[in-house]
């Protein structure tokens, strides 16, 4: 499989969009000059054959390089079209005429800008263009028109949606091109492609189902009839009564109340304790639930400040900062960190450390005590034969590495 082929099929398919994307246009204008040109269906086969006018000009933008040669050839096509409808003139051969002549300037301004491929509409502009035009066939007497228009949205939405993945796939290609890796290129094609095609044809299958009720109505009146059938066929082989028999029964239906066939006992007891326990866990639920968003709401709140605040913190200190401040006096004037900075597993690891030098150095000399803070982590595990403490710190303080809970409580257990 080539890329190539792969951009000449999505070079198509966009030529295809944006011209039935257009195509609603085209309708509301027949709709406007439908009394004068007397036109009773917008002709698809027409605006069909106009399709092929932007195949032709890409043709041209592919094959022709040089400029003059590449003109004449837009010339010589306008030309045919403009001598086409002369033998049957029409509106709508017109209307063909002005789209010729636009694809026309729009090819000639692409070869000038060295563009090959075809900028596709963009969807929300698309469904606007479709939604501005029903809206405004409705006032012009053209309702029985509405299966036209939808079969242009759901075309338009369709073929966007493959055009979307191939372009994907062809910007994936570029950016791993110069991996030194083997890129299964084809497989990932072929295996992505059938999965937009299945989705895209279900989706338009959904849409066109949707916007034909009248549809749905006659298949569940055949399901109705159906299931009718089925219950008469089976309630036929049931035992009749005689239809003296029916005629009494009639008659004591007939003579009783209707408030003796009503229960006059209050309901069972278990029915109101059933009843309350269902509405309890209904509501323990939605409590529940509301409580495990605010918990993951507070998590990711922390995670994304300590996440920016470490990053800070790490480089400054990198650069400036060597060994862990342990002062034992309190010095004003500090920079307040983050409320939820102090949360992370990284500080915590920190504060127990300086927990652990600050309680040890009330038994050290005075002279021990003035070097505290200039003795590494190693120095220290050595002096207060803690285990596994410098490593913990170390990997919080110095790596980039991710800090988690369990290593909190290893350094809680080193540091006892």
């Amino acid at each position: 499989m080539k890329i190539k082929h792969v951009e000449y099929v999505k070079e198509i398919l966009t030529e295809q969009m944006n011209h039935w994307t257009l195509f609603p246009l085209v309708m509301t204008i027949m709709g406007i000059s439908r009394d004068l040109t007397g036109i009773r269906n917008p002709d698809l086969l027409l605006w069909e054959v106009c399709s092929l006018i932007p195949f032709l000009l890409f043709l041209l933008r592919w094959r022709i390089k040089r400029f003059y040669v590449f003109a004449l050839s837009h010339i010589g096509i306008l030309g045919v079209v403009l001598g086409i409808n002369s033998i049957n003139p029409s509106f709508v051969g017109g209307i063909c005429i002005c789209a010729a002549l636009a694809y026309a300037v729009l090819s000639l301004m692409m070869q000038m800008k060295d563009k090959l491929y075809t900028a596709p509409i963009q969807l929300p502009v698309g469904v606007a263009i479709s939604a501005v035009a029903i809206w405004l066939q409705h006032y012009q007497g053209t309702k029985d028109w509405d299966s036209y228009y939808i079969f242009c949205l759901v075309g338009t939405i369709s073929l966007f949606f493959v055009i979307f993945y191939l372009q994907h796939y062809l910007e994936f290609l570029a950016v791993n091109q110069s991996s030194a890796g083997y890129l299964p290129a084809s497989e990932m094609f072929r295996s992505g492609l059938g999965l937009t095609l299945a989705y895209t044809f279900l989706g338009a299958v959904v849409l066109i189902v949707s916007t034909h009720f009248e549809w749905l109505s006659q298949i569940v009146s055949y399901l109705k009839e159906f299931m009718i059938w089925i219950l008469r066929l089976l309630f036929s082989n049931l035992p009749q009564g005689s239809p003296e028999e029916e005629q009494q029964i009639m008659e004591q239906f007939s003579d009783t109340p209707v408030d003796a066939f009503l229960p006059r006992e209050e309901p069972f007891w278990l029915w109101g304790v059933l009843w309350h326990i269902v509405v309890f866990v209904f509501l323990a639920v939605v409590f529940l639930g509301v409580a495990k968003l605010l918990i993951r709401l507070l998590s990711w709140l922390r995670v994304f400040f300590v996440s920016h605040g470490s990053r800070e913190d790490l480089h400054e200190e990198s650069i400036f900062d060597v060994r862990e401040r342990c002062e034992i006096e309190q010095k004003h004037g500090k920079k307040k960190q983050p409320f939820f900075g102090s949360l992370s597993s990284r500080e915590r690891i920190r504060k127990l450390y300086k927990r652990k030098l600050l309680s040890s150095s009330v038994q050290m000399p005075e002279k021990e005590r003035n070097l505290l803070e200039y003795r590494t982590a190693r120095e220290w595990e050595s002096t207060l034969e803690t285990e596994g403490m410098a490593e913990i710190y170390e990997r919080a303080r110095y790596s980039d590495r991710e800090v988690t809970t369990m290593d909190v409580k290893q350094m809680k257990a080193a540091c006892k």
